[in-house]
């Protein structure tokens, strides 16, 4: 049985994940996602253990705005959301990923790239999802020499029947698909 955290229980798609670990025979701690003011308490209240897994399942949807509409709290509430955020819990909880020799996840989308268009105004959204995705690619690079395996399993349709099969084969530093399918950065 291994010691799981899902930050974003609190949104169906964390939920998903949450339970169906659960299903398996895990010990699943949920990690609401919270204000950077309250994260330190959040993530202290899940003890000391060593944690095997660190799955960060935002399914956050910002709305779609013009660019000439965006104002900057707004920008500043997606970065906190998006990329700070699970940056500041898997930083909080290394020590303990390490002691597990454990793997950090973070569930995406794979149209948070920032190679391709993107006509709909994603602004408040995107563009911190994709600085999330280089904080991990980051993280990849740094992280496994104590032990801890940092991945991306991008998902457009969640079904998280298969999210455990797909982490499960993620090696580091890697964007995958949630069919375990490697994707390009």
């Amino acid at each position: 049985m291994s010691r799981i955290v899902v930050m974003g229980a609190e949104g169906p798609l964390g939920r998903a994940v949450a339970a169906r670990y659960a299903d398996l025979g895990h010990d699943v701690m949920p990690l609401r996602i919270t204000t950077a003011a309250d994260i330190e308490a959040a993530v202290a209240a899940l003890g000391n253990l060593p944690i095997d897994l660190l799955v960060c399942a935002d399914d956050f949807h910002a709305l779609p705005t013009p660019a000439e509409a965006v104002a900057r709290h707004e920008l500043q509430q997606g970065l906190m959301r998006l990329a700070f955020l699970p940056f500041r819990v898997a930083a909080l909880l290394r020590p303990r990923l390490v002691a597990a020799g454990g793997k950090l996840v973070l569930l995406t989308r794979a149209d948070a790239v920032m190679t391709a268009p993107d006509p709909s105004g994603r602004y408040l959204e995107r563009p911190f999802r994709a600085a999330a995705h280089q904080l991990w690619r980051s993280l990849a690079a740094e992280w496994p020499k104590d032990g801890v395996a940092c991945v991306l399993i991008a998902i457009d349709t969640p079904h998280a029947a298969e999210l455990p099969a797909a982490i499960a084969g993620a090696k580091n530093g890697t964007l995958v698909d949630a069919a375990g399918q490697e994707l390009g950065w």
